[in-house]
């Protein structure tokens, strides 16, 4: 029997949907869901729990107060951002306020991935207004890549449980409510690399001012043993604090086993380039640019090839 040509339209249509490839018509957004899939964008007002592959097309404003507005439910999935934005509900950019955070809010974060293992958050796309964090990121064995985090109250992207990776983010504007938290915080069990990332501006406005508050670069810290991290090629720079801290003072325990490699720390502003308060041979550093250091196990600066950390 022959269809018509309407028919096979709709034929097409329903099945490039259900391949989870097409979408059409406006953004219709989200009042919540608990077990969603597929593509995402317009006004989130409720928190959208994804337990499948899921994409934007088109820019997300999350409205959700004092919770994450995206959530991942299950192991082995992705957030595809495809370019688009997630707008928070923190001080909106032109705003004569913007890069300030009079309401920090706890839990208010964009994306928690919630426990679940071997899921990616992929760019590109922008992240940005959050009144606490910009990624939570817990679970073992998955990847932020290619995302830019902007104007948080704290952290860009904070990082927990094991071998998690992070590669070419940008983050900047975070700690915008003064504390000195840091851009990118490195905690949880160990294995994680974070490779490629700019870091840079953190502190609310004027940014790169002494005596303002700001944040620390990277932080390398954990109440349980975090060894073995890989910080490799990132740029941090303009940081109120240090670019890099890989802390050992309580409430944190030793760092040890970190490859430091090949980053570029300069031009931060309050402390030092690079802070390790662990024992002299603790951690290892290479070919890294900085101007100042200090601790026992941090590398004289310029940490240039052939030089010790002594």
């Amino acid at each position: 029997m022959r269809r018509t040509v309407v028919e096979l339209i709709g034929v097409v249509i329903v099945s490039l949907l259900a391949a989870g490839i097409a979408y059409a018509g406006p953004c219709a957004g989200s009042t919540g869901a608990t077990s969603y899939a597929g593509p995402l964008c317009g006004n989130i007002t409720g928190q959208v729990i994804i337990t499948g592959n899921t994409w934007l097309t088109g820019n997300v404003t999350c409205k959700v107060t004092g919770a994450a507005c995206i959530v991942l439910g299950a192991n082995n999935i992705s957030l595809k951002l495809n370019g688009y934005t997630i707008t928070g509900q923190g001080e909106p950019r032109g705003s004569s306020t913007w890069g300030s955070c009079p309401s920090e809010t706890a839990f208010e974060r964009a994306i928690d991935t919630n426990l679940q293992n071997n899921v990616r958050i992929l760019g590109p796309g922008l992240i940005g207004e959050f009144r606490e964090v910009g990624i939570l990121i817990t679970g073992n064995n998955s990847l932020v890549q290619n995302v830019v985090v902007s104007s948080t109250c704290r952290e860009g992207i904070f990082m927990a449980g094991s071998h998690n990776d992070l590669e070419k983010n940008t983050v900047v504007r975070s700690s915008l409510n003064g504390n000195f938290l840091a851009s990118i915080f490195v905690t949880g069990s160990g294995g994680h690399t974070v490779r490629g990332n700019q870091v840079g501006a953190s502190g609310p406005a004027p940014f790169l001012t002494q005596g303002l508050g700001g944040g620390q670069g990277i932080f390398i810290g954990s109440s349980r043993p975090n060894n073995n991290n890989r910080i490799i090629g990132n740029t941090v720079t303009g940081i109120p604090g240090s670019g890099l801290w890989v802390a050992w003072a309580s409430p944190y325990q030793p760092e040890q086993g970190n490859q430091i490699i090949g980053n570029k720390f300069f031009g931060n502003v309050g402390d030092w380039d690079i802070i390790d308060q662990n024992m002299a041979g603790s951690n290892t550093y290479s070919n890294n640019a900085c101007e100042v250091s200090v601790g026992a196990d941090a590398p004289k600066c310029p940490n240039l090839p052939g030089e010790s950390n002594d």
